[in-house]
This record gives structure tokens, sequence and C-alpha cells, in this order.
């Protein structure tokens, strides 16, 4: 065993030196190629073995190089041995090993690795075979097999176990039994040593951990190396397999990005952003995402709350129409609790301003209406809404004339609507041009407009009457009733005297107005111009209905 350690110690140092010289910068030439033969494959005790190692790099020999001989005899202890190159042959390097008469039967294992500063460091192996030595004591067949490595896929910073199954598949003798193994890797001796079975039930072997290289690595198990058991089936004595060792994965990183990064919104509104988590390096891990700084009064949302980069996910800002306006500076984080805690920020600048004040209006069409006394008037009263205003607006008027009413349809409604005003004039209603106010009352405020309404006189009946000596003009409403009333009020005055004079009067004008009558017909006047736009209106009109105009005789 001493002896074993002493080889693991001189193959450590060696490849220590050589990766040393890479560390201070020499650049890495290609690795070098190392064959190990003996001058024949069985041996007695007592012969010479001699041991060849030739090492190359890119097909052409290297001298100079420090070759290591490694020999595990059945049963051992391992031993290594320099080899000195030949002086005649380059790239070749010697050494004889004198098997002793009592050199023990079986398989031994041989090993040579090379280095040279400059190169990197390389090795391999075979065997030979001595026979004439003691014979084995048990007759057992033993099989090692799934060969493999834990972790699976490990890289240069895992530490490596190599591990096989042992098991006896028959024997002859009593169980406890005891056998070696060994493991190689590359060629290189990993681990081994001598086991003790209890029973026959397959048992796990398994090398000290360590680290590999970066590369495709081949693995071989080997049980009874030094054939010191009876066993006639040494077909499954050996467990070869292959695994590869890569380079570390670097670490997990992410960057979190907003866009847009700026937005300006009246209360009320709603912003959205895009939020873009990217991967950087490493393998992806899950990332959180996370709001803080918004406004009193938000709300906030994501499409996507967790992901693995790359992803996107919508972030939406949502006031209220009592968020209080102002600048604020939004962050988004990105947690990555399985990342190590790894967390990214991205900054929004959020405006919020003070929303319009809700509001209504009120127009009315037309703007003017002519109607004559007794008739009825009709407006359309429209209530807008502004920026959304949504109570109700009750209407009414103001500023009718006496004799006049009004009436809303409808009277109140919902802003944007409309209603028509209906304005009835009474006979007795005095013309005139009245300006009518249409007031709007609702959701605390208040509005009016105003319309025009001309009221037009009803024209009375002139008639003339002409006689040979005067001319008699009456005006009335040519009813018998308001004649009679006339002249009950012209009797009151005289005496019995007068009246007969007076009937005498009357008897001759009515008797002069009716030949008056067939031989001129009276004058009427229907129509006339207005005196002050001058367009054609009917005769007695007091207001022009065009333009309202009082008309002057």
């Amino acid at each position: 065993m001493l002896g074993g350690k002493l080889f693991l110690v001189l193959l450590s140092c060696l490849l220590l030196s050589s990766t040393l010289y890479l560390f201070e910068g020499v650049e890495a030439q290609p690795p070098l190629m190392v064959n190990v033969s003996t001058n024949k494959p069985v041996y007695s005790p007592g012969e010479d073995v001699v041991i060849k190692a030739t090492v190359r790099a890119d097909g052409t020999p290297v001298s100079g190089a420090t070759v290591m001989i490694g020999l595990v005899p059945p049963g051992g202890p391992a031993v290594a041995y320099p080899a000195p190159e030949s002086g005649i042959e380059p790239g070749s390097y010697f050494y004889t090993l004198h098997l002793s008469p009592s050199a023990a039967s079986g398989v031994w294992s041989v090993s040579a690795s090379a280095s040279k500063p400059g190169y990197t460091a390389g090795s391999s192996s075979t065997t030979f075979q001595v026979v004439g030595g003691p014979p084995p004591t048990f007759t057992t067949d033993w099989a090692i097999y799934s060969p493999g490595i834990v972790p699976s896929n490990p890289t240069t910073e895992d530490p490596v176990k190599v591990v096989a199954w042992l098991r006896i598949v028959s024997t002859i003798n009593p169980m406890p039994q005891s056998v070696e193994v060994l493991c190689l890797v590359d060629g290189i001796p990993v681990g081994g040593g001598t086991l003790t079975i209890p029973t026959m039930t397959p048992v796990q072997v398994y090398t000290p951990t360590r680290k590999y290289p970066a590369g495709v690595h081949l693995g071989r198990w080997i049980v009874d190396p030094n054939m010191k058991v009876n066993d006639v089936n040494r077909g499954n004595n050996e467990a070869t397999f292959q695994f590869t060792v890569s380079s570390p994965q670097p670490e997990f990183d992410f960057s979190v990005a907003v866009s847009p990064t700026s937005a300006s919104i009246m209360a009320g509104e709603e912003a959205s952003f895009t939020v873009t988590v990217t991967l950087i390096s490493g393998s992806p891990k899950p990332v959180n995402l996370e709001v803080e700084g918004l406004p009193p009064d938000t709300s906030h949302t994501f499409s996507v709350e967790t992901g693995q980069p790359t992803f996107s996910s919508i972030l939406v800002i949502k006031t209220v129409e009592r968020t209080t306006p102002g600048s604020y500076a939004v962050t988004v984080r990105a947690i990555s609790p399985l990342g190590g805690g790894l967390i990214k920020t991205a900054t929004i600048s959020l405006v919020v301003n003070k929303p319009p004040e809700r509001d209504f209006k009120i127009v009315v069409s037309p703007s003017t209406r002519s109607i004559p006394q007794g008739e009825s008037a009709e407006f359309t009263v429209t209530v807008l809404s502004v920026n959304d205003f949504k109570d109700e607006v009750a209407l009414s008027a103001a500023g009718l004339p006496s004799g006049a009413s009004e009436s809303f349809h409808p009277p109140v409604g919902t802003a944007t609507f409309s209603s028509i005003l209906r304005i009835d004039v009474g006979a007795s209603t005095p013309p005139g041009i009245f300006t009518i106010m249409i007031i709007g009352e609702g959701g605390g405020k208040s509005h009016s407009t105003s319309c025009t309404l001309i009221i037009e006189e009803i024209p009375a009946v002139t008639t003339r009457m002409e006689t040979a000596t005067q001319t008699v003009e009456v005006e009335t409403h040519a009813t018998q009733t308001g004649i009679l009333q006339a002249f009950k009020g012209m009797l009151t005055g005289y005496n019995l005297l007068v009246l007969s004079a007076l009937v005498g009067v009357i008897a001759a004008l009515a008797v002069a107005l009716i030949t008056s009558r067939r031989k001129t017909p009276p004058k009427t006047l229907r129509e006339s111009y207005c005196t002050v736009c001058g367009a054609r209106i009917p005769a007695g009109v007091r207001y022009c209905p065009s333009c309202g105009a009082e008309q002057r005789s």
C-alpha cells in the first residue's frame, strides 16, 4: 500500500507541475500522446520485462519529457519508476523490470505518464501476465457491471465519484469472500483495493471523489486484476465506459427593461407598459415581478407575474378620479429567489393630471320664433354632456309674458338629451318681443340659455264710409253686438229731441252709405312693408315677423 501511495504522490506532483506551468502564462501546446508496451505479453518468475513508452505531439517524437512507469502487481502494492530516454530512438523511453523468482502469478498493470513544460501531460496503460506462481485459492465467478459516475453530468468544478456494481455469479467456496478491485480513468488508477463480500448480494463499489478536466474520459473497472481467483469466466471481470466533463456554466444573470419609460394620464385613466426580462447568462431560473412607488388609490396588474427569462409581461397601472395629481417614480422590481436573490429594477416616470370638470351646456333651436296672439311656438332644447357628465338635468323657463304658459317634453333627462319647449300664447297676451330664459339644473350645476319670442298683434278691420258732404270713419270688429253697444252709449247723453234729430241724421247717412256702396266698393288695406327691413308684412301688424322691429306710421 505504501508503494501505491508513493505512485499517486509522484503522479500528482507531475500533473501539478505541468498545470502550474500552464498558469504562468505559457500558451498550451498540443497534448502529449503516450503509448506503453512490453516486449512480450506473458512472463515467468525470474524473467526481465522490458517496458517501452513512446511520447509524441502532433505525430512528432518529443524528447526531454519526464516519463514515469507505474506498476501494480497482483495483490499490490503499486510502485512507480522513472523511465529514462533512449539515446538512440527520439521520443522513446525504457524501463526494465526484473521479476523475482517468487513473482506473483496473475495480471500486472503497467501505466506510463509523460509531462513536459509547455505541453499537456498524457498517459497510457497496458497489462502483462505472469504464470508459474502459486495457484489461486478460490474458484468463483466474479462480475463487475453498470459502471458510471456521480453526478451524471459533471463540470470541472464538481467532485466526481466513479461507481460500479460487484457481485458473485457463482462459487464453490463458502462466504464471505475477498477480492481485489481496481478503477482506472484514462489509464490512471483512481481507486481500488481488497473488498470482503459477506453474501452473494450485489454491492456498489466506488472511488474517492475528485475533479476531472473538461473533455471525454475513459473509465475502467477490473475485478481480480491479479488473477488470484480461479475465475473460469474472465469476460465479466471488466467494465468500461466513457463520461464527459464540461466547463462550468456561467452564473445566472438577467436584465429588466420597461417600454415606454414614461406616461402622462388623467386621474381616472390607466397606462400600459411592456416589461421585458432578458436572460444574460446561466441557466434560466424563475423571476417574480413587483411594483412599488404607485400613487395612492392606484392599482396594477401584470399579465405574467412569474416567468423564466427571457419573457415579457404587460403592466397596467389604473388610477381613479380621486388619485392625487402629481409626478411619481414607479419602480418595477424583478426578483429571482432561486437565483441567489438577484434583484434588477427599472423605473417608470408617471404623471397623473387633474381630470377636467364634468359639466353640461344647453343649446336651443331656433333662436327666434314669431307667432300671432292666441297661438303656440315650439323650440328644441338640447342638453349636451361635457367631459362625461352623467347626472340628470331638470329644465325650466322664465321671462314669459302674461297670459303665456310653457311645457317641456320631457322636463328631465340624462345628458345628452333633447326636449321640446312649447309656449302657448293667449289672445290677451300683449304683443311684443320677449327674451325667454331656458334654465337647466343638475349635478350641483346650473346653466341657462335664451331664445326670442315675438308675439304679433291681431290686426283690426277698418271700414271707410264716404257721403257727399262728409266722410265718417268707424273702426269696429264688424259684429252686430258691437254696433248696438256703440249706439247705446251714444243715446245715453241726449234728450228725446236730440234723439229724434239724431235718428234722422243716421237714417240719411244709412241711405247715403247704401248708395255709396252700390257705386264704389270699400277700400281695405290687406298688406304693407316693414319700415325697417322692407319685408312684405300683413296690414296692421305692429311688429315685423322677419326682423321683429316695431312698425311706426
